[in-house]
């Protein structure tokens, strides 16, 4: 599967979106290669960044065929459990890969996306479950808990944000058998 990462950092009156991905591709039959499709991208202009796990078709569609509605400046949240993903839903659904499962609405078994946009994160789980993180950094696939224990212990400390998430991936790859490099690491700035 994967390791997706997404981490806030704030200084001098913007805050910053890092997300990071890796670029292993596994199988059912426990096959590993690794992908020159990005995991990671933005959208709407630079906006708007993405990272998903699970399916490489959903995550193509995501990437070429999504188009972001009006962000709005209130009630985000609402709108990305709503707008975001009904437009998510209608763009899978094009694309012949919208599922049912237990007469929902799903992504596919495994597969994730963490979004940033306006200065926070949310994970759009497989059923279209939207998370906002409490904590300033987020992680999802395989390689999540990884992911996780690294960025508790750097979040806090002095460094730069991009390294604390080339460092969470890397601990992700150390003990993940379906976490490989290249990394990539993208930003979205955000004046507040």
């Amino acid at each position: 599967m994967t390791a997706i990462i997404g981490l806030i950092s704030k200084t001098k009156g913007r805050v910053t979106i890092w997300l990071g991905a890796d670029s292993a591709l596994t199988d059912d039959n426990g096959g590993i290669v690794t992908s020159k499709d990005e995991k990671v991208f933005t959208l709407n202009n630079g906006t708007v960044g993405l990272a998903y796990a699970g399916s490489c078709r959903v995550g193509q569609l995501l990437r070429y065929s999504l188009k972001v509605p009006n962000i709005p400046e209130k009630r985000l949240p609402r709108w990305m459990s709503t707008v975001f993903v009904n437009t998510m839903k209608e763009c899978l659904r094009e694309g012949g890969l919208l599922q049912k499962k237990a007469g929902a609405d799903c992504m596919g078994d495994a597969t994730s996306a963490v979004v940033g946009l306006r200065g926070r994160l949310f994970v759009i789980n497989e059923d279209f479950h939207v998370m906002e993180a409490r904590k300033p950094f987020t992680a999802s696939g395989s390689g999540a808990d990884l992911a996780l224990g690294s960025l508790f212990t750097t979040h806090k400390q002095k460094g730069k944000p991009r390294d604390k998430v080339l460092a969470a991936l890397r601990a992700a790859e150390a003990f993940s058998s379906s976490v490989r490099r290249p990394f990539r690491v993208i930003k979205i700035v955000t004046n507040k």
